[in-house]
């Protein structure tokens, strides 16, 4: 309540030094202000214009609030009362001017400067650009009713910056149902409120146009909640604990199933599984990535792909990783096994033991085939490459030598299952193509050309007797001309062969080099008249064979 000294007339207005050492200007009844008048205080700063009733703020009028705030509306009994603004003033952020010609003077705010970034800051107060200067950098803190100076019935107000609150208020707090925008004016909650805070049933609207209708305390969503995408499926069902994704809980994308399990604190964590375009996890989830033990499944089949330790979303650690029909035990390292691994095939039987390199077969291991023959060896991209054995599935040596690409190259030696030989030689692309055999005592047998790895081309066979044969050799038999040799080394035979076998045209040596030239078939002679030539091709003598003897 004001205390009034003294009225002094004073541009035709009344002035009244006040007890505050403030004044009051205006005008005057029965010694108070009633109707029009102003306040000022020290250094004759503006306090108060308006209304006055009885020396009270009765009716419309501006009262400033320090150096950045006043109020614009009703009053009554020196209170706000009815409808008011509540306004501060800004440094270096917005312009406004007031324009006195408006009828509505809730509406006296307009923008001078046409930034469209401002724009959207203040997109809840008219904008119009009057090319005027002024000193008046101003907001709306809160437009809409009032009773005894506070916020009371329906009203605008500025939160959190630059979020605006549309709704009903009671006793300075927002309570009842209302609406707030986000800085871009869109919806961020519409719903019940109590005591200041999001309290009761409403819809919350998130800034990517996701939604949910649920139930808040002060503010949180608590317990069962449901988000939907702006398409209006869903995206999320299930717990909240303090506005976050707590408890079970199912995501969506698009309507897709995309996660099911816990969620901590609004991060997937523990248990879970997230599905894929082919595939689905299932197994512990930390930070809302794969940590931990799990498993990845074909979703076409729900077959296994990996089952083992995860670390953030990468297979890493110990594991089991199935390729086709067959899988791998290892340990991984960023989806990669390193170090030493066993491959198992769908019976559990061993396939590969040992060194791995980017996920093949690198280093040196042992390779199991499905006819039980096994290789022991160097690998390189999964493949025999470098030196190596294979044995026999009786553990018998089978073949030792040099590999590429998973094929004999180089120098290798091949040993008979049964033990009756063994074959020394140089290979390509798996095929001998020149090489020794030898008895098991180390006797050799035949020495030259291979061809898809049989005796093909020319070549040396050694008889037990000692004697020897020179000639062309096809399918692993002595085919073709040739010639025959005894443990002396004097020749005995010079002609064609079949099978092993005397075949065709040929010559019959004897000791002193003369020779006699006969015809054969399957072996043996054919009965009829023979020459006998020197050794020096001259004709001797013509003789009758009249036996069907072999030779």
């Amino acid at each position: 309540m004001l205390l009034f000294l003294y009225p002094t007339i004073y541009n035709n207005e009344q002035k009244i030094e006040l007890n505050n050492h403030n004044y009051y200007i205006g005008q005057v009844k029965n010694g108070k202000p009633n109707g029009k008048g102003k306040i000022y205080g020290k250094n004759d700063i503006l306090i108060y214009e308006g209304d006055f009733m009885n020396g009270l703020y009765e009716g419309i009028g501006n009262i400033y609030l320090g150096k950045d705030k006043y109020y614009y509306g009703n009053f009554k009994n020196e209170k706000y009362n009815g409808k008011g603004v509540l306004y501060k003033r800004l440094k270096d952020k917005f312009i406004y001017i007031i324009d006195d010609n408006t009828e509505s003077k809730e509406e006296k705010l307009f923008c001078l400067k046409n930034d469209e970034n401002m724009k959207k800051k203040f997109n809840n107060i008219p904008i119009k650009d009057e090319g005027r200067k002024t000193k008046y950098n101003i907001i709306i803190l809160y437009k809409g009713d009032f009773i005894n100076g506070e916020y009371n019935g329906n009203g605008d107000q500025l939160i959190n910056k630059f979020e605006r609150y549309i709704g009903e208020f009671k006793n300075n707090k927002m309570e009842g149902k209302g609406t707030i925008f986000y800085e871009n004016g869109k919806k961020r909650y519409e719903g019940e409120f109590h005591d200041d805070d999001i309290t009761g049933n409403g819809i919350y609207y998130h800034e990517n146009g996701y939604y949910s209708i649920d139930k808040f305390i002060n503010g949180k969503r608590n317990g069962k909640v449901k988000i939907y995408e702006p398409n209006n499926r869903l995206h999320y069902e299930g717990n909240f604990k303090n506005d976050q994704h707590d408890g079970y809980g199912k995501l969506y994308n698009d309507g897709v199933l995309v996660y099911e399990g816990n969620f901590l604190k609004g991060e997937i964590n523990g248990e879970g599984i997230r599905y894929f375009e082919d595939k689905y996890y299932k197994g512990h989830f930390k930070n809302g990535k794969r940590n931990g033990f799990g498993a990845l499944y074909f979703s076409k089949n729900n077959s296994k792909y990996y089952e083992g330790e995860f670390i953030d979303e990468i297979i890493d650690g110990k594991g089991k990783l199935y390729i086709g029909k067959n899988y791998l035990i290892g340990t991984f390292k960023k989806g990669k096994i390193i170090g030493e691994g066993t491959l198992y095939d769908i019976n559990n039987k061993l396939v590969y033991k040992g060194e791995f390199k980017n996920n093949l077969f690198g280093g040196k291991g042992k390779l199991i085939y499905k006819n039980g023959v096994y290789y022991i060896g160097q690998f390189k991209n999964n493949e025999r490459n470098g030196k190596g054995k294979e044995y026999y599935p009786n553990g018998k040596l089978f073949f030792e030598g040099d590999f590429i690409n998973g094929k004999y190259h180089g120098k290798g030696k091949y040993y008979d299952k049964n033990g009756q030989y063994f074959i020394v030689g140089e290979y390509i692309n798996d095929q001998i193509k020149k090489g020794k055999i030898y008895l098991p005592n180390g006797n050799l047998i035949y020495e030259g050309d291979f061809n898809n790895n049989v005796k093909e081309g020319i070549g040396k066979y050694y008889y037990d007797d000692g004697s020897y044969y020179i000639g062309q050799f096809k399918n692993d038999e002595i085919n073709g001309k040739g010639k025959k040799y005894n443990e002396k080394n004097e020749l005995i035979y010079d002609g064609y062969f079949l099978d092993g076998k005397y075949e065709g045209k040929g010559k019959i040596y004897f000791k002193n080099g003369d020779y006699v030239a006969i015809e054969t078939k399957n072996g043996n002679i054919i009965n009829g008249n023979y020459s006998i030539f020197n050794n020096n091709g001259i004709f001797i003598d013509t003789i009758e064979y009249k036996w069907n003897n072999n030779i």
